[in-house]
């Protein structure tokens, strides 16, 4: 047993599975671009690891939702970025029924506080990488993204929250995701980008 589960990490580790570093980042430089606005955004901001076909992701899948702040002429406007990504074999479509289909709202409960965000699909689509031998199908991922705008007294209140429980609602069905349910870097990274984005946008 020890080696068998000693091989499955040595492949996850290997295979490009782990999950990317979370990251801070800025817009890049247009010589078109409006020299009074500016950009700063996060990349691979993991909400929760549970999938929609039970379980949970043990490699790079999951939900995620990142977030971008944009200045010009001194007004801030912050959206959230939400993917939720997900395994989908050519041979067995159950798992995709499951999936959101396009996710259109997401819903916070930070403390005390309901904060609800409409969102706009952007992306939903599978890419298959490769034949699975054993399953007789070809390995895929399923991607499905949106995009809506959110507040920045609502951005810290979820930032700075005890306690927080997710509601994700696509056209095919919804998950909840409770407070131990919610990866543990996800407030603190986000703690992180509203402190770097103040200094950033101001």
């Amino acid at each position: 047993m020890k080696k068998i589960i000693f091989i499955a990490l040595f492949s996850l580790l290997f295979s490009g599975c782990i999950p990317a570093q979370f990251e801070i980042a800025t817009s890049e430089v247009d010589k078109f671009a409006d020299k009074s606005q500016k950009s700063i955004y996060t990349k691979n901001n993991r909400l929760s690891t549970k999938s929609t076909c039970d379980g949970s992701h043990l490699n790079e899948m999951g939900l995620y939702v990142d977030t971008r702040i944009t200045t010009k002429d001194s007004k801030s406007t912050a959206f959230l970025d939400v993917m939720y990504h997900t395994w989908a074999p050519s041979g067995m479509s159950v798992c995709m029924f499951r999936s959101f289909g396009a996710i259109i709202e997401i819903i916070f409960i930070a403390d005390d506080k309901r904060i609800a965000v409409n969102l706009k699909t952007t992306k939903s689509y599978v890419k298959y990488y490769g034949w699975n031998s054993i399953s007789k199908s070809f390995d895929g991922d399923l991607i499905e993204m949106s995009y809506g705008k959110i507040s920045l007294s609502d951005l810290e209140s979820i930032a700075n929250s005890n306690t927080l429980a997710v509601k994700v609602i696509g056209i095919n069905g919804s998950q909840t995701y409770e407070d131990n349910e919610i990866e543990k870097t996800f407030r603190s990274n986000l703690r992180t980008f509203l402190l770097r984005a103040k200094e950033q946008i101001n």
